[in-house]
């Protein structure tokens, strides 16, 4: 009887022993599927963060990419506009020539009268041009050298440059524009032919002698209507050339001389562009 005892006792043990043995099996199983998943959840996250970073890295190179071309068609857009200007301006010089012509054709007698050496058809007084004084004069210097008359008129050179500097021409336009100071350096448009030097070398991307013409235009024709243009266009080509402090005092320098035109507007936006708040 007490051995049956016995046996009954060592069997409910070993089956208690293999159940906590079972438990423990099960339990370290359950411990590493736990750390495996752990362990996925980790890398998962690590990987989020990375994709995060990237994204945020796009993001902010997608940003700068378009603050720089915000900043390239403002640039644009102000060259388009003062090239609308150029062609009003031009407009209105036809228009002063035009009626300055109608005014000659309108009373011929007065034109040819007011020529030295002319003589007017039944014009009480006239005397024949081979005669008079200034026309002896003239065909003396013709003889000693060119005479004066032989330069193309003003508006034939200035026309024909800035007709070059239109069509994209800018070494022939410089030319032109250099003949037209060296003929006729005091005129209206001489500042304007100045002016437009500055701005062939612009467009060639040659900022260095695009600043310059500018620096000509500025101390040449300090009272010329292209002084304002020729300070912004000069801030530009400061910039182009990394020279950002010396573009800085260009753009406000224009500010504080033209507060009201145009270009100082335009002065005011690029150095908001750059972060700066003008004075």
């Amino acid at each position: 009887m007490r051995n049956i005892k016995y046996v009954i006792a060592w069997t409910l043990l070993a089956s208690g022993v293999s159940f906590a043995s079972k438990e423990m099996d099960q339990l370290q199983t359950d411990v590493k599927e736990i750390q495996r998943q752990m362990a996925a959840l980790t890398q998962s996250i690590k990987d989020v963060t990375m994709q995060m970073a990237n994204i945020q890295a796009k993001l902010q190179e997608q940003i700068g990419g378009m603050q720089k071309n915000s900043a390239d068609i403002g640039i644009k857009v102000d060259d388009l506009a003062q090239r609308v200007q150029v062609l009003t301006d031009k407009v209105q010089d036809a228009g002063t020539q035009l009626d300055k012509i109608s005014e000659q054709l309108a009373q011929p007698q007065v034109a040819a009268a007011a020529m030295p050496g002319a003589s007017v058809p039944g014009a009480p007084g006239s005397v024949p041009a081979a005669t008079t004084p200034a026309a002896t004069a003239a065909t003396a210097g013709g003889a000693a050298g060119a005479p004066a008359s032989s330069l193309p008129p003003p508006e034939q050179i200035y026309n024909t440059a800035y007709t070059d500097y239109i069509k994209g021409n800018f070494d022939l336009a410089i030319s032109g524009f250099k003949q037209y100071l060296a003929s006729y350096p005091a005129t209206q448009l001489s500042d304007n032919a100045q002016y437009w030097i500055g701005e062939c070398y612009y467009s060639q991307k040659r900022y260095d002698l695009a600043v310059e013409e500018f620096n000509k235009a500025t101390a040449s024709y300090p009272q010329g209507d292209k002084l304002p243009s020729a300070m912004l266009k000069k801030g530009y080509a400061l910039l182009e050339l990394y020279r950002t402090s010396d573009a800085v005092n260009a753009l406000q320098a224009l500010i504080d001389k033209y507060p009201l035109s145009d270009e100082a507007r335009i002065a005011k936006q690029r150095l908001q562009d750059l972060g700066l708040k003008p004075r």
